[in-house]
């Protein structure tokens, strides 16, 4: 393409008495020598004027440059300037043609507000890779149409709409950022006029869109208004009604000028320091309780009229036009944004486990586990490294001030939301344990939450089956499942010491065959509990005797002292008690009636068995029982209820254990 009459000074009004020699020197400090070779490779002036006037230009656009990149600092992409603008996905280059904005008559002002806008787009996918990709995914999904012969495709009018209206708000953002940046740019700034002008002479120059689908009114209204407020477009009458009336967002009537404000654009430090952060996904949840709401009964009609089918969109309809990356670009971009998210991730994981397993190791040398004690510890740590988290998170659930919905509509099965759903959580257990993006476990609520407190203190007792009928593979499960339930509370605990929050987390261990053995204290005697933690795994062993574990049950119940129980009831403390067993107890009628006490005395009792072969359940589920197989199992264990697992089919692999902890959690919390 030819620039040259965009270069001309006499057609730039802001290049007027420009010198006749190079103005190099002014401005080398800001560029590479390489810099300055390309910026006079792209010079094409017939004479010293105009040359000088280019070199002028695209000075300025290589200061634009450094300005994207400073804006986009947290991502990996690099700016480079050519023809067009597109994104290379392997190379994570995009290109931007600022000669492009030259040739339509942009100024200085507008050129480096384009420039920016495009950089802080690049910032919003930089803090949340993930969620700016979801908009894509979701835009996708919403477009999918099952068609007469049952193939389910993307209907490209309904597809292109969602596009243009999520990218109608992420401007919103964007040009609130930009002014964050460069004030001037603001609502007050002394060169909002240039972005006015933007908006109103080239972006948006129609201000009667009633010959537009409804959504596309619906859109391109709400943003030309909320760049230009004092200048009202005409729209449909419905469009109108749409637009203007009230907001309810989070126990709140807003405006939509009041809910761009605070809820779209970008957040104000102070709101920061709220918990708003401002980012990709924050945004979609007020917008699919908000705008996307009214957005749909206009698609609907739209629909039915068969207007998306006849409309081609134009440049500028939902802020998209020929002078920035296309959708589908964005989307490739996103996808770079999050694999490199990934890669970042990783690495730092990496480092994580490096230092992590250095300090591991040489806490238990120094404590004196041998050799082979400390490999053995590690390799158990790294397998339950991954579970400890998400463990550690259920134990906040239990005891800690939570969120709860006392007014206003609740909906189910979501990505995001306020608060889980616990059944469908239970049922999408798979889902959350191979692929979390997936799970739609989140309540939704519009109204105002109110503060519901739980019981302030934890006891968990663990009793480990020792008995000469548990061989290798089950003692390798019982280390595993011991470990990982005891460095989970005792995260738990100094998270909530170093929270400040005054409240009591007891672990005990107890050993049983045909005696009991104290193997974890609930409150350890040395200042390591660490070491007294990997004590209690590396003695873990078969040489205990008979299973009569009602000897170790008994611990428990000598536990609940009245003062404990009218805390429990009163729910100021609650109490989990599990064993780990391969389910051949000696002492049927006593275990019997020592679990029957705790539960009245609202003690919650559950047992995990493990089978030959170690890491495997055997147990029956709630919905699928029988009265015979319930029988059959509880005959052999006592009353502990049901057992947990899955159908009675064996499973092999760790997270199965895992499972079955978090189900026992789950429901755990769902009666404190």
């Amino acid at each position: 393409m030819s620039h040259k009459r965009a270069f001309m000074p006499e057609d730039r009004s802001e290049l007027s008495g420009v010198p006749e020699q190079p103005i190099v020197p002014e401005h080398t400090p800001l560029l590479a020598t390489r810099s300055m070779s390309e910026i006079d490779a792209n010079v094409t002036g017939s004479n010293e004027v105009e040359k000088n006037a280019e070199r002028r230009i695209w000075l300025e656009l290589w200061e634009f440059r450094s300005q994207l990149e400073t804006a986009a600092k947290d991502t990996s992409f690099k700016f480079v300037f050519g023809e067009g603008f597109s994104f290379d996905a392997i190379s994570g280059k995009i290109t931007v043609d600022p000669t492009w904005y030259i040739e339509h008559n942009y100024t200085r002002n507008q050129i480096e507000f384009a420039l920016l806008h495009e950089g802080m787009h690049l910032q919003q996918l930089g803090e949340d890779p993930q969620g700016y990709l979801n908009q894509f995914d979701d835009a996708r999904r919403r477009a999918t149409r099952r068609q007469p012969n049952g193939v389910e495709e993307v209907d490209k009018g309904v597809h292109t709409v969602f596009l243009r209206f999520n990218n109608c708000i992420s401007d919103i953002n964007v040009n609130s950022r930009v002014a964050r940046q460069v004030p001037s740019y603001g609502k007050d700034g002394n060169r909002r006029e240039a972005v006015e002008s933007l908006y109103r002479d080239k972006l948006f120059k129609e201000t009667d869109y009633r010959g537009k689908p409804l959504t596309y009114q619906f859109m391109n209204a709400l943003l030309r208004e909320v760049m230009l407020p004092d200048e009202p477009v005409q729209v449909a009458e419905k469009v109108r009604e749409l637009l203007d009336k009230p907001f309810e967002c989070v126990g709140q009537t807003l405006t939509l000028a009041q809910l761009i404000e605070q809820y779209f654009e970008y957040p104000l430090l102070g709101r920061k320091s709220q918990g708003w952060q401002g980012t990709e996904r924050e945004r979609w949840f007020v917008m699919e309780r908000t705008l996307m709401p009214r957005f749909m009964e206009l698609l609907e009609d739209d629909e039915k009229s068969g207007a998306l089918q006849k409309y081609q969109p134009k440049p500028g309809d939902g802020g998209i036009g020929e002078g920035e990356l296309a959708p589908n670009e964005k989307e490739e971009a996103s996808k770079f944004a999050v694999e490199e998210q990934r890669n970042r991730n990783r690495s730092a994981e990496e480092r994580a486990s490096d230092a992590a397993r250095s300090q591991f190791q040489d806490a238990l040398a120094s404590a004196g586990f041998s050799p082979e004690q400390v490999k053995q510890l590690n390799d158990i740590r790294v397998e339950v490294a991954s579970f400890l988290p998400e463990l550690t998170q259920l134990w906040h659930r239990l005891i800690q001030k939570s969120d709860i919905i006392v007014t206003g509509d609740r909906s189910r099965r979501h990505k995001y939301g306020v608060t889980v759903s616990v059944d469908d959580a239970i049922r999408q257990l798979p889902t959350i344990f191979t692929n979390p993006s997936r799970a739609e476990i989140m309540e939704q609520y519009e109204e105002l939450l109110k503060r519901s407190d739980r019981p302030k203190d934890l006891i968990v007792h663990l009793h480990l089956d020792q008995s000469g009928s548990m061989d290798k593979p089950k003692q390798v499960a019982v280390q595993r499942i011991a470990y990982l339930l005891a460095t989970s509370l005792e995260n738990f605990r100094l998270e909530r010491q170093i929270e400040g929050v005054p409240a009591m987390v007891q672990c005990e261990i107890w050993r049983f065959g045909s005696d009991a053995k104290l193997a974890l204290p609930a409150v350890s005697s040395s200042n390591d509990r660490l070491a007294d933690i990997a004590r209690m795994v590396v003695e873990v062993d078969n040489n205990m005797g008979g299973t009569e574990d009602a000897n170790s049950l008994e611990k428990s119940r000598q536990l609940l002292t009245p003062t404990l129980k009218e805390r429990i009831a009163e729910r100021d403390a609650t109490m989990l008690v599990i064993e780990i067993t391969d389910g051949e107890t000696e002492t049927l009628e006593r275990s019997r009636e020592i679990i029957e006490a705790l539960k009245e005395s609202g003690v919650t009792v559950k047992a995990i068995q493990i089978l030959e072969g170690g890491l495997q359940l055997d147990t029956v589920s709630e919905d699928k029982v029988t009265a015979q197989n319930l029988h059959d199992k509880m005959q052999s264990h006592g009353t502990f209820g049901n057992l947990w697992g899955e159908d009675g089919h064996q499973l092999y692999q760790l997270k199965a254990l895992k499972e079955t902890l978090f189900k026992i959690l789950l429901q755990h919390i769902q009666h404190v």
